[in-house]
């Protein structure tokens, strides 16, 4: 039984940075949990295009269609993301610095 539930991170994006995010969690997974003393899970991604998310998902995660959805969801610890190109407007942005739980 573990002592600590696992960390949930969600994803603005699965390009370079997200994407790589995703492999590199699910690659060293083991190791990660025994340094962390907990699992990190990636429960949630955004991304512009969605049929090539669903499949670079592969079941591992929810997609969801609005990035501000994985912002504004309190069920996630922690959002990982450069959403640079496909930004959805100044919410987005303002919501790490404003109100948003994640920061």
């Amino acid at each position: 039984m573990e002592k600590f539930e696992p960390i949930r991170i969600g994803l603005l994006g699965l390009g370079t940075v997200g994407g790589g995010v995703l492999d590199v969690l699910t690659r060293n997974r083991g190791e990660i949990t025994r340094r962390a003393g907990r699992r990190i899970e990636v429960t949630q991604a955004s991304a512009r295009n969605l049929e090539r998310a669903r499949t670079r998902l592969d079941g591992r995660a929810r997609l969801v269609e609005d990035a501000m959805a994985i912002v504004t969801d309190p069920e996630i610890d922690i959002v990982v993301g450069q959403p640079r190109p496909w930004t959805p407007g100044p919410s987005l942005s303002n919501s790490f610095g404003f109100g948003g739980h994640n920061g």
